[in-house]
Parts: structure tokens; C-alpha cells; sequence
């Protein structure tokens, strides 16, 4: 997964930049096969990619092999993208993503979708959809009637 952000950061994300990352991984499944690698054979694979790509993989491949604590020491994880991706897709913890503020959008997006689809309110929380369809109705038909109303006119 981190190795899949790292090489799909600041790209269209398109299917040729997919295809890839797929080809990489298929290639170079472990952070050793990375490290051990031709850095011109990955440069050649990469070069699409832009941006010293084939560097920065190995220096992330060093430095997972080795005790690290937080996601964003790692090359290449920012933590816009890796420590937020890291927290939603392998952690399942989308609540933490929805209140950072540094997140990356698109992982905010399906951190949105996971609360729609995983969160169904208790009955202290508010009851079924339609129940709060309803309350969210009369509160709209509630404030509407309490707003002053102004009279359009046509300018001539």
C-alpha cells in the first residue's frame, strides 16, 4: 500500500500510471527485491513516473527494514497521503482521518464513503434515515415560516 502511494503521489493516477505500479509490484515484491535491484533497470521502469522515483523507493525499502515508529520518517510517505492511507485502509480507523485536517482529499473521500457506509445511527443518535428525513423536514418548514419573506420586484 505505501508502496503504491509513494509511486502514484503527484501523478493523474490514470490506467498507464496503475499499470506501473502494477508491473512494480509484480516485479519487486519485497522491500529486499527493492534494495537489491539495478537502480538504471528501475529508472528505465519508472521513468513515466518522473520525480527520481527508482531513488526514492530505495530509500524507503531501507528505511521500512529498519525500527521506525512513525509512517511520515520513511522517504517518500507524506503525511498527507501514506500516514492517512495507512490509517483508513489497514487500521480501518476512518474517524481519525475525517478530523485531520492535513489529510489528502481523495483519502478524506473514501474515509466520507466508509462513515455512510459502516455508521448506522442508534436510536439515541437520532433513529432510521427516515426518521431523521423527517425531523430534518420539519425543521426546515420550522425555520422557513420564522424568516422574513421579501418581495420581488422587477426592475424597469
Amino acid at each position: 500500500m505505501l508502496t503504491a502511494c509513494i509511486l502514484s503521489s503527484r501523478t493523474s493516477g490514470g490506467s498507464n500510471v496503475r499499470r506501473i505500479v502494477s508491473d512494480f509490484l509484480k516485479k519487486y515484491p519485497t522491500p529486499t527485491s527493492v534494495i537489491n535491484a539495478d537502480i538504471s533497470t528501475m529508472e528505465a521502469e519508472l521513468y513515466k513516473l518522473g520525480l527520481n522515483r527508482e531513488k526514492t523507493m530505495k530509500q524507503f525499502a531501507i528505511g521500512f527494514l529498519k525500527p521506525w515508529a512513525n509512517i511520515t520518517e520513511l522517504r517518500g510517505c507524506a503525511a498527507s497521503l501514506a500516514g492517512p492511507s495507512l490509517t483508513v485502509f489497514c487500521h480501518g480507523d476512518y474517524k481519525s482521518v475525517l478530523k485531520d485536517k492535513k489529510a489528502h482529499p481523495n483519502v478524506k473521500a473514501y474515509a466520507t464513503y466508509l462513515k455512510k457506509r459502516l455508521h448506522k445511527p442508534s436510536k439515541e443518535e437520532g433513529g432510521s434515515a427516515a426518521m431523521q428525513s423527517k425531523k430534518r423536514k420539519r425543521n426546515k418548514s420550522n425555520n422557513a415560516a420564522a424568516a422574513p419573506t421579501r418581495r420581488m420586484t422587477r426592475n424597469r
